[in-house]
């Protein structure tokens, strides 16, 4: 049975995701976490991580920074941390994090997500068998390509639900932009701005922080329809990434996933209603197109 991971914005709202679905929560933190839907203080983890228990739930952390080596020391404390706080689950990006877990004892409670990178059985493969739970399919390949990798590999993870990156410099590329221009212009961690190709008419998010610089997809990915097929293929993961909404939007796409999986709602009844929201652009995003055919 597939297990729903999703991001948290306030501490609070934990029992509500238990009841609405949820098994697994996915905690930021500064520094160690890319793109966070929500930065929680180190200070925090420990607590957190104890609510997340106390009510039944898995706790995650997002550690996906692409460290340097300057960084080893402060990463190899912070694995340390997670292991003691008994973290279920440590999701990462840069191979150095499962150097560093696997000396640790603790390569079972990684996910691999790498964002676009993997896109096939081989690959899900290989980082199971470095001891990983889980490794998180790219965003960028149709609904059949993730059903046969999914039906061939156990411990695939789908984002089902949410606006995801499609580009990362560590570069600070808003800032150079504007001192280019001779323009002061307050950038950092702001999520109002956006980015417009030449083109394109779609203006996608763009956020610039001490991480470097991320652009995400102009819509939000839904996937109503494709769920239960996503389901019978055996995806063992999925994941709501949060980032430009609230822990409201999190419960209100729990439930309706979870009512169309019971057959209690129809996928095309609930996306109508979802559209409604006059601010949010929904889409299937590359479920049924490759990648190759998109200019």
């Amino acid at each position: 049975m597939s297990q729903w991971i999703v991001s948290l914005h306030d501490s609070g709202n934990i029992r509500k995701m238990k009841d609405a679905g949820a098994d697994e929560i996915l905690l930021a933190v500064p520094f160690f976490s890319l793109r966070p839907a929500h930065v929680f203080a180190l200070e925090e983890l420990a607590s957190l991580t104890d609510a997340i228990h106390a009510c039944g739930l898995r706790a995650a952390v997002n550690c996906t920074r692409l460290f340097m080596e300057e960084d080893l020391p402060a990463l190899r404390a912070f694995l340390r941390e997670l292991k003691e706080l008994q973290v279920d689950t440590v999701y990462f990006a840069d191979e150095g994090v499962l150097f560093e877990a696997a000396r640790l004892d603790m390569a079972d409670r990684l996910v691999y997500q790498p964002d676009t990178l993997i896109s096939n059985a081989n690959d899900v493969r290989f980082y199971r068998e470095q001891g990983c739970q889980a490794v998180a399919l790219s965003r960028e390949i149709t609904l059949e390509e993730i059903a046969s990798i999914a039906s061939r590999q156990e411990g695939c993870e789908v984002l089902v639900h949410g606006r995801f990156s499609i580009m990362h410099s560590r570069r600070r590329l808003l800032s150079s932009y504007f001192s280019f221009l001779g323009r002061e212009m307050e950038v950092e961690g702001r999520q109002d701005l956006t980015l417009r190709e030449a083109t394109r008419e779609a203006h996608m998010p763009i956020i610039e922080d001490d991480g470097g610089t991320h652009v995400f997809s102009e819509y939000t990915l839904q996937s109503y329809a494709q769920i239960r097929t996503l389901a019978e293929a055996g995806v063992a993961r999925f994941r709501i990434d949060s980032i430009f909404h609230d822990d409201a939007w999190t419960l209100c796409a729990l439930r309706d996933y979870h009512q169309i999986l019971a057959g209690e709602a129809c996928a095309s009844d609930v996306l109508t209603q979802r559209q409604k929201d006059e601010n949010e652009h929904y889409s299937e995003g590359f479920y049924y197109t490759k990648t190759t055919l998109v200019k």
